[in-house]
């Protein structure tokens, strides 16, 4: 197969979704996707193996480590097409912000009465106890000052975290074995 008629996100090692399908429609439903972007080589896997099953969900495949988060992409979770969240869970989500934004935006849906969502993949295996624990055991944050490791890993980050997805949670094992 030759790569002109692959799409470019394709070509770019960037997964598909919902609304590369030729057979999109404005109101079709979708999962938006939460992840860390130091975790992309695994959920990138994930994605390309849940897209050739027909699932459709989101993600921000335009945007690029340090972009902004935005607006914008708080509107496709609040969007009415939107039906939930695949969290993918691991010491990098912990220390996320655009994480942190997006569960805060899940917790505002539950409290409105909606019915959404919530799928969380444990990247590590582990639930989300001990991903919060490993993220503030990380040797790189053990020669900071309090001040430097409190804007590194902020306690209310790792706190909303904890409060929004329950130790007891049922996690969906990975699709792809690596």
């Amino acid at each position: 197969m030759s790569d002109q008629n692959v799409p470019e996100t394709a070509q770019k090692g960037k997964p598909l979704c919902y609304s590369d399908r030729p057979t999109w429609k404005e109101s079709d439903r979708y999962m938006f996707v939460s992840y860390a972007h130091l975790d992309s080589d695994a959920v990138y896997a994930d994605l390309d193996a849940l897209y050739a099953k027909c699932l459709n969900y989101w993600y921000d495949k335009k945007l690029k480590a340090g972009d902004m988060w935005d607006e914008s992409v708080a509107a496709l979770i609040r969007s009415e097409q939107c039906c939930g969240i695949i969290l993918y869970l691991s010491v990098n989500t912990v220390k996320s912000a655009a994480v942190e934004q997006e569960l805060k935006i899940y917790r505002e849906i539950l409290a409105s009465g909606r019915k959404f969502l919530l799928i969380p993949v444990s990247l590590s295996g582990g639930n989300v106890n001990s991903v919060v624990r490993a993220a503030y055991s990380d040797p790189k944050l053990a020669c900071l000052s309090e001040k430097e490791f409190d804007q590194n890993l902020p306690q209310e980050r790792a706190a909303n975290v904890l409060t929004t997805i329950p130790s007891n949670m049922l996690y969906i094992p990975r699709s792809s074995s690596d």
